[in-house]
């Protein structure tokens, strides 16, 4: 998760959150929210410099994702 709130609970319900298999690291630029972190690792960065050293950190595969349109928010879904 990059840049956005994580965790966002009304209430506290015990349990797994994630499966076992999935890890979680959250970027963030604001230390509060990575100290409340119930799981994963936080990392405290400015988010604009981070993400663009991690872009330039791929390397490139020779694929280039097709993009396609969102579709309006009062369409049904597919």
């Amino acid at each position: 998760m990059v840049g956005a709130p994580v965790f966002h609970y009304h209430h506290y319900e015990p349990g797994n959150y994630l499966p076992d298999c999935v890890a979680l690291l959250q970027m963030t630029c604001d230390p509060c929210e990575a100290a409340r972190a119930p799981m994963g690792r936080a990392v405290v960065a400015s988010i604009g410099r981070a993400v663009h050293r991690l872009a330039d950190a791929v390397a490139p595969r020779g694929v280039s994702a097709q993009l396609r349109p969102a579709a309006p928010l009062d369409s049904p879904p597919r």
